[in-house]
């Protein structure tokens, strides 16, 4: 008898785990998030000794350097809880329970920490949104990673114009939307933007680097999670726009994830 595995798949999930008893599901998970979550718990670890001078003074510019790499590691930590958190649901392991969350105070949080941790050769970004609350039923750190994910993948894809992300409510929805007027996509045929692991030909990166990754199928799905509705449609000859819609919340407490 062959043994149950669990399979990878480019359908809607990231993972499907058809017949497995619940005890592999979490055997599977929790030694995934070991894998994943391990070397990120360190790295941040030695960033803070560091910083801390422990291992001798650094001077003010070593501070600033290796504050950003911390920052850079915070960040990723937030896209792999994110992440996680997804594969975690695929495995029937928990189910998003809403609560408000002010999506428009994590857009200012994350303004200000792209203004502080901006380098010369990074794209720009102009942030847009309301004087009010923008209350949504998500996790802070979901929320958190859907901005940064859209944000940081329209840079990716832009061709040096920049990008701009805006939030705004309307009848009963809350909308974030990226609009990038000039990217690498080719002029023609269908936008493939939330495919899992969507990547551009190999002659618009001729100086190699990062061409692909989870990509917007990551925010598709943290989107799709919370019952809101993602689409995206071009700008322009080669710019685009990706729009989520998000339900509005007006209640009060926490979001949880909780178990199933």
């Amino acid at each position: 008898m062959k043994p149950k595995t669990l399979s990878f798949t480019r359908g809607d999930s990231f993972f499907a785990a058809p017949g497995l008893g619940r005890k592999a599901r979490k055997e599977f998970y929790s030694a995934l998030s070991h894998i994943f979550r391990g070397p990120l718990v360190g790295a941040a670890g030695y960033s803070d000794y560091l910083c801390k001078g422990y291992a001798g003074q650094l001077s003010r510019e070593q501070l600033k350097q290796l504050s950003r790499v911390r920052d850079s590691i915070l960040r990723l930590n937030s896209v792999t809880d994110a992440f996680l958190d997804i594969i975690a649901f695929d495995l029937r392991l928990i189910r998003p329970q809403g609560g408000p969350c002010d999506i428009r105070a994590v857009l200012e949080g994350m303004a200000a920490d792209f203004r502080q941790s901006r380098s010369p050769g990074r794209g720009a970004v102009s942030f847009s949104g309301p004087d009010r609350p923008l209350p949504v039923r998500m996790d802070p750190h979901w929320a958190q990673t859907l901005l940064s994910e859209l944000v940081s993948n329209a840079l990716l894809l832009s061709d040096g114009d920049g990008v701009s992300l805006s939030l705004y409510g309307e009848r009963g929805r809350v909308h974030a939307e990226i609009k990038c007027p000039r990217s690498r996509l080719p002029p023609k045929g269908k936008l493939r933007l939330f495919l899992p692991f969507f990547r551009l030909p190999e002659n618009l990166y001729p100086q190699g680097g990062r061409r692909g990754g989870l990509a917007m199928s990551l925010v598709r799905r943290i989107v799709e999670l919370h019952g809101g509705i993602i689409k995206a449609r071009r700008l322009g000859r080669t710019g685009f726009t990706v729009k989520a819609s998000l339900p509005a919340c007006a209640a009060r407490g926490a979001a949880k994830l909780v178990p199933e």
